[in-house]
């Protein structure tokens, strides 16, 4: 069932996500925002792209798994696995969503007690590049050493979520 959330104006300006989109050329802005819709009160949902496509994309001739797995590679959301069923979740979710106090608790199990999925750094990394180069008068000084983005995960975390 989907649910009433927010966007914040700073997310169409979202440099990362941008990059992300233009690399993958998956409408991955769109379906980040749809996503939103789809996420249970903790930020998770299930990992069915057939059936999140059908709430985000229903009209897109897209195969929707190609976008969550682009979405995931990029760090955007989080993949894990409980009793071989895949789940995802926002990881910056409570950071930008200001929760009803009469939505149900989550049904869904938490990363915490599941498998979690590793995605391949190479795109994240690949897509930060560019964002480097493109908005380097954007972000601070420390940002713009692209080596130390490759070797302080943390940094990286830090402007996917923040920037």
């Amino acid at each position: 069932m989907t649910k009433i959330r927010t966007v914040k104006p700073e997310l169409f300006r979202h440099a990362v996500l941008f990059e992300a989109e233009q690399h993958s050329r998956l409408p991955l802005r769109l379906a980040f925002i749809g996503l939103f819709s789809c996420c249970d009160r903790e930020g998770r949902f299930s990992w069915e792209p057939r059936s999140l496509k059908l709430d985000v994309l229903p009209y897109d001739d897209v195969n929707f798994a190609d976008v969550l797995n682009a979405l995931w590679t990029a760090g955007f959301i989080k993949k894990y696995t409980w009793q071989t069923k895949c789940y995802g979740y926002i990881p910056s979710w409570h950071q930008h969503q200001s929760i009803n106090t009469r939505e149900p608790a989550s049904k869904l199990p938490t990363p915490a007690e599941s498998t979690p999925e590793e995605s391949t750094p190479e795109l994240s990394v690949a897509i930060l590049d560019t964002v480097l180069e493109r908005c380097a008068d954007q972000l601070p000084t420390v940002v713009q050493n692209t080596s130390l983005h490759r070797q302080t995960p943390a940094l990286h975390e830090d402007l996917l979520y923040n920037a």
